[in-house]
């Protein structure tokens, strides 16, 4: 299922818009027949294909995912699950700037959910435009609980690298921390719970 491989790092949104679009459209067809919707929604005790339905209609929403792609202005909007928002793209590009100027002045070849960067003055100096740049992009996109999850994992992860590096002083940003943990033990698997302990930190 394509919610637990794109468990942790969490990329769900991003990686699963098709798959959730295909089945808004398998089950809106099968409630068009309704001969089909009596057989497969409601002739058994375990209703399985209604309570899978519910539990991919419930992960999406708890994850904000609609908000990372373009929307109309309908009642309720319709969502392209194909193209993300201008928001959503204005982020990935600062981000993998930001990422990219870690990679580069850390020395490494580590990605971002690899291991921890060495405190690094040059790292610091270098990248510093980068980083307030995506901070202060990711604060007007609105609060954590409009944002999809997707983009508080990252920031939450490039929050936690740069006080890797020991630059300024930090204060703990427990929210972001909050936020995914809950988002993390609503997925398949209960293991998923324990890798999305670790508090993210903001800079001051």
């Amino acid at each position: 299922m394509c919610a637990s491989t794109s468990a942790k790092p969490v990329t769900f949104c991003e990686k699963c818009g098709e798959q959730y679009q295909g089945v808004l459209d398998v089950v809106e067809e099968i409630k068009k027949d309704h001969d089909c919707r009596d057989k497969l929604l409601n002739s058994d005790i375990l209703q399985i294909v209604q309570k899978m339905n519910t539990f991919v209609m419930d992960l999406w929403m708890d994850g904000n995912c609609d908000n990372c792609f373009t929307q109309n202005q309908n009642e309720p909007p319709d969502v392209n699950y194909r193209e993300f928002s201008n928001d959503t793209k204005q982020f990935l590009i600062l981000f993998n700037q930001t990422q990219e100027c870690f990679k580069t002045y850390n020395h490494t070849d580590t990605d971002i959910y690899g291991g921890d960067i060495v405190s690094n003055k040059t790292l610091c100096q270098k990248c510093r435009k980068n980083y307030i740049h995506l901070n202060e992009f990711y604060g007007q996109m609105g609060s954590i609980g409009s944002l999809c999850m997707d983009l508080v994992e990252m920031m939450n992860v490039t929050r936690q690298q740069w006080n890797q590096v020991h630059c300024t002083e930090h204060t703990t940003n427990y929210t972001s921390v909050v936020s995914i943990s809950v988002f993390c033990c609503s997925l398949p698997s209960s293991s998923t719970c324990l890798q999305c302990s670790s508090p993210g930190r903001e800079s001051s």
